[in-house]
């Protein structure tokens, strides 16, 4: 693991559990073991990285949604391994995380919106019909 997804990986938990407001670069760098300098390196600044973690947070709910409905069984089948997922997938999350990122990363809540609307919206679409 290079030192990019460590930092994402880091961030993305200090952020589930505290907020992303509440969380310092400084922060970040001493649970990475790394210098500031090294994270911004590879991220120009905290809402960079931010942008980094939901992009794959993105990307990772979407590939989990097509393997999902590549392999279930049958349409309930998938409504379930859905919900398994998004359970997993919100378990330990600081509702100020969300508040977070609608309050001060508009342009990245917009993005999950957009995600959660179109991407999701098509998904379950599929199945019920």
């Amino acid at each position: 693991m290079d030192i990019t997804e460590i930092v994402k990986f880091k961030s993305y938990d200090l952020f589930r559990r505290y907020g992303i407001r509440s969380v310092t670069m400084d922060e970040i760098a001493v649970q990475c073991g790394v210098s500031k300098k090294t994270i911004y390196q590879a991220f120009a600044d905290k809402d960079a990285l931010v942008s980094a973690i939901m992009e794959e947070h993105i990307e990772k709910a979407e590939k989990n949604c097509m393997h999902v409905q590549q392999h279930s069984e049958n349409a309930i089948h998938e409504i379930f391994l859905s919900l398994d997922w998004v359970h997993q997938m919100f378990d330990g999350v600081n509702p100020i995380m969300l508040y977070d990122l609608r309050k001060y990363y508009t342009n990245i809540f917009q993005k999950l919106e957009v995600h959660k609307a179109h991407f999701l919206a098509d998904i379950f679409r599929k199945n019920f019909e």
